[in-house]
């Protein structure tokens, strides 16, 4: 099992008991981490919409009802009803966008991302735009103009949620690019390792990593996806 193998298992089956998905959790730091985030993200969502009733509910219902008129209690009908939505509130606020302050170890994810992700930097057949607009759609995105020289294209995730992922050819090695619907960020920051050399570019939706060798020139690549790909409507 390979890492996108792992991290598509994690979202879909995170208490799977595969032993492939064992043996790569207990081989793969990356994936390890990335499996807990899942299981905490899972445990907060779970503690979100879970309220204990007091204790004697039902026979304090009993007895405010005894003093109250229909009109007194209809009220308390009504903020019973905001708890619960402020509930489903608070449910969909833990599973939707995440919102980071430039980049809040963004950058960190996505360099050991990269580093792991041998199986879309090593392949070197050119994919066609029909290949290419295939691997984004389950993303929300959309392919207004032909992307050149795109030898991969994906999705992954990237603080447990989709983002389309695409390797181009670049002049020293492969360009890696994410985007990423649903991570949002304050502003541009850089990503730099010894390896690798990048940029954090928020979008009008969402945000955008891009990655490459030390010295590469990113910006024509960054123009080129930024006028290429769109999101598809709601």
């Amino acid at each position: 099992m390979n890492c996108l193998q792992f991290r598509r298992l994690v979202e879909t089956s995170p208490n799977t008991q595969d032993p492939e998905f064992s043996r790569h959790k207990a081989e793969c730091r990356n994936c390890a981490s990335l499996a807990v985030r899942v299981a905490r993200f899972d445990a907060a969502l779970s503690n979100a919409v879970r309220v204990d009733p007091p204790e004697n509910l039902a026979s304090r219902i009993l007895l405010k009802q005894s003093f109250s008129t229909p009109q007194a209690v209809l009220p308390r009908r009504r903020l019973v009803a905001l708890a619960a939505s402020m509930a489903a509130v608070a449910s969909l606020a833990l599973a939707g966008n995440w919102y980071l302050e430039k980049g809040d170890g963004l950058a960190e994810e996505i360099v050991a991302l990269v580093n792991d992700a041998a199986y879309a930097t090593s392949s070197e057949t050119l994919l066609d735009s029909q290949s290419v607009a295939m691997a984004l759609a389950p993303v929300g995105l959309r392919l207004k103009e032909k992307i050149s020289g795109v030898t991969f294209a994906g999705q992954c995730l990237l603080r447990n949620t989709l983002a389309g992922h695409l390797v181009l050819q670049g002049k020293k090695a492969p360009i890696t690019i994410f985007l990423m619907p649903d991570v949002s960020i304050s502003g541009r920051s850089v990503i730099k390792d010894p390896m690798l050399s990048g940029e954090l570019v928020p979008l009008k939706k969402g945000s955008m990593a891009i990655v490459g060798a030390p010295g590469e020139e990113l910006t024509p690549v960054l123009e080129q996806i930024q006028f290429a790909v769109g999101w598809r409507q709601a």
